[in-house]
């Protein structure tokens, strides 16, 4: 959360500890790094485009104004701003992406008491998909190919650090730290653009909550114990008590 580069961004100049998000740049299974203060605004506080922290790295982003999110306040987790999705909007990937080999997404999101049936993370052409979901039930859960891992209940209202995946054979899902779900998957994924905030420019199960990292990392969720581990250290030192991370 450091780097705003253009528009009238509220966010502190760096993390609360800039030594983790150094050390978490630096690992060479970081693929891309979204969060909400680095970004390009188009009429504040609508974002235009997320950055990845990553050098070189891919953008999310959205041509048409009216399907923006917004930049919040200061204060929203922690001392920081959110970037907040209404039901009308998403974010769309500059470039394809990979979705084949294992993979771990680590997410920070706010939810509200009404989400159900949402795309929160999306890559899916008909049964192919890499997918962070929200059920019809509102439970969280991961898609890959015809695997689903799912949780058992609704995420609370509030922010919470979400970790999925796949190793190839069977997709994950833990939430705040707890124990991983986890399903058998035949792998069916593909090589498409991936969008954040609903399943398609069609804003098929739009997302209404908040958005404050999602770290894309190449390898499963066991293969990065230990770096998923210094990403819960850096949430809790930017963070604070805003997320809830065991």
């Amino acid at each position: 959360m450091s780097i705003v580069i253009s528009g009238a961004g509220s966010n502190p100049a760096l993390p609360l500890d800039q030594s983790y998000a150094d050390q978490i740049l630096a690992s060479p299974a970081l693929v891309e790094w979204f969060d909400s203060g680095t970004y390009t605004l188009g009429t504040a506080p609508a974002v235009q485009t997320l950055i990845s922290r990553k050098p070189g790295g891919r953008t999310l982003g959205q041509a048409a104004s009216g399907n923006r999110p917004a930049l919040s306040a200061a204060g929203a987790i922690g001392s920081y701003s959110e970037i907040t999705f209404t039901g009308a909007q998403v974010m769309r990937m500059s470039s394809t992406i990979d979705l084949t080999q294992p993979f771990t997404w680590v997410a920070v999101m706010r939810f509200v008491a009404s989400n159900s049936t949402t795309s929160i993370v999306d890559n899916q052409n008909g049964s192919a998909r890499s997918s962070l979901i929200l059920t019809s039930q509102g439970y969280l859960a991961f898609a890959q190919g015809n695997g689903i891992a799912a949780m058992s209940t609704p995420p609370s209202v509030g922010w919470h650090f979400i970790v999925c995946g796949h190793d190839g054979n069977t997709a994950s899902i833990a939430v705040d730290g707890g124990t991983a779900v986890t399903h058998a998957t035949d792998n069916n994924a593909s090589t498409l653009v991936l969008e954040l905030g609903a399943n398609n420019a069609s804003l098929t199960y739009p997302l209404t909550g908040g958005f404050a990292d999602l770290i894309m990392l190449s390898g499963s969720p066991t293969a990065n114990a230990a770096l998923i581990e210094l990403i819960k250290t850096y949430c809790r030192a930017a963070y604070g008590s805003s997320v809830s991370i065991a």
